[in-house]
């Protein structure tokens, strides 16, 4: 390696001719003054971090990084919190928006002025067994509550009651367990093959409503029409252009003399009593079948996964929200009673809100709004040392409610 360590000389001519030795003015005490000079001279000289420094870096770096890193840690439970309760909120939402599309319209087309199409008419709802199942945090069928819409059966269209045949004598509930259907006002108007069809939905143990239709809407001081329940004892026959029906009659037991001997729909309730009636003519009155119609409820044959389930007609089963730990419904009724409950009521009615049927005798008829209460929670927490309790049920889990008011359209068929 050469050092540039000797002072480094010029020779030039002066005016007169001579050699004159000049210092190099970018040599100063050996080294280069250049800039460019010095870089190609210390090309080979070690370069890089030294360890102190390579310390220091390290040492800031895991600083830098484990707070990094903690802070995460603390924000990702919230981040899972936040994403739990919108899952709960979204779930909850559709749950509710479900149920008031179908609960909103029931009761829609019926009417008391003449037979016109039909969807449910009605509510009933069934009381848990069990209403504090949060105390103990463990989710069972006997839960919940479950609702109800009794529905018109679209198989059988409304059809014209008669003692005969042809569709022409007044039929009285109360004295005849024969009665005849017929196409309104022409009996004829319908094939045998409509007749057959019909006859082959009419089963033993169907239950019939029959409806005034006509003016005698008007002798109701409750602007109802008056009804009358029935219920098959075999099944339906064709005779000539009717059906034949054997009913099970009436037991006419005070104080209703047209009580239903047997209601399996449990569309009579002793505040109906005089809503009920027995006599009704070809002309102006019909009849409609009954059909259990969608039922909300929740199944709890998985307690990790109670489940909101949609049960229709014919059974089918749609699973609405998942993780269900409420499901509580009350009603609006003109028929609430106060306490002790009577059957029939014999206190004033106190037209009110409550989630017990048996204030109002399950009178589905004198009910004006539904409240449903729904409560779900997140996926329990299966890390059994976390500190996270709710306030609900004191589980490790997020919880969200939802409570709303459904007002029926038709629900009690004004």
């Amino acid at each position: 390696t050469v050092r540039y360590e000797k002072r480094m000389l010029m020779l030039v001519k002066n005016s007169g001719g001579m050699d004159v030795a000049m210092s190099n003015p970018h040599i100063t005490n050996g080294f280069l003054q250049n800039p460019c000079l010095r870089r190609h001279a210390g090309r080979n000289r070690a370069a890089g971090f030294s360890l102190v420094e390579l310390m220091v870096a390290m040492s800031l770096f895991l600083v830098v990084g484990g707070a990094a890193i903690s802070l995460l840690r603390s924000h990702m439970p919230l981040f899972n919190t936040a994403q739990n309760q919108t899952v709960l909120n979204i779930t909850l939402r559709n749950a509710v928006a479900q149920l008031q599309m179908e609960v909103v319209n029931a009761g829609t087309g019926f009417s008391g002025a003449g037979a016109v199409a039909f969807s449910p008419m009605g509510a009933t709802i069934s009381k848990a067994a069990n209403g504090n199942c949060k105390a103990t945090a463990n989710y069972v069928a006997g839960c919940f509550d479950s609702l109800s819409l009794i529905s018109v059966d679209p198989g059988v269209p409304p059809l014209a009651p008669s003692l005969d045949a042809l569709g022409t004598t007044q039929v009285d509930t109360t004295a005849s367990t024969t009665i005849f259907l017929t196409n309104p006002g022409n009996p004829a108007g319908a094939t045998p093959a409509q007749y057959l069809a019909w006859a082959a939905n009419l089963k033993r143990g169907t239950e019939l409503m029959l409806v005034q239709g006509g003016t005698d809407v008007a002798n109701n001081p409750t602007g109802q029409p008056f009804i009358s329940i029935i219920v098959l004892s075999a099944d339906a026959a064709v005779v000539g252009n009717s059906l034949q029906l054997t009913t099970a009659g009436k037991n006419g037991s005070a104080p209703c003399p047209n009580s239903p001997f047997a209601d399996p729909l449990g569309i009579y309730d002793p505040g109906e009593c005089g809503r009920f009636t027995n006599v009704f003519k070809p002309g102006l009155d019909y009849v409609v079948k009954l059909a259990q119609g969608t039922t909300y409820s929740v199944d709890a044959s998985n307690p990790a996964n109670p489940r909101l389930v949609r049960t229709d007609v014919n059974g089918n089963v749609d699973i609405i929200a998942e993780q269900i730990i409420g499901f509580t419904i009350g009603a609006w009724s003109s028929q609430r009673c106060l306490k002790p409950h009577a059957t029939p009521c014999t206190a004033v009615p106190t037209p009110g809100y409550t989630t017990d049927p048996n204030d109002y005798n399950s009178d589905w008829a004198s009910v004006r709004s539904l409240q449903v209460q729904l409560v779900a929670r997140a996926t329990p927490n299966t890390d059994t040392a976390s500190p996270f309790q709710n306030t609900y049920d004191q589980g490790n889990y997020q919880v969200q409610g939802v409570s709303v008011v459904i007002n029926p359209r038709n629900l009690n068929t004004n």
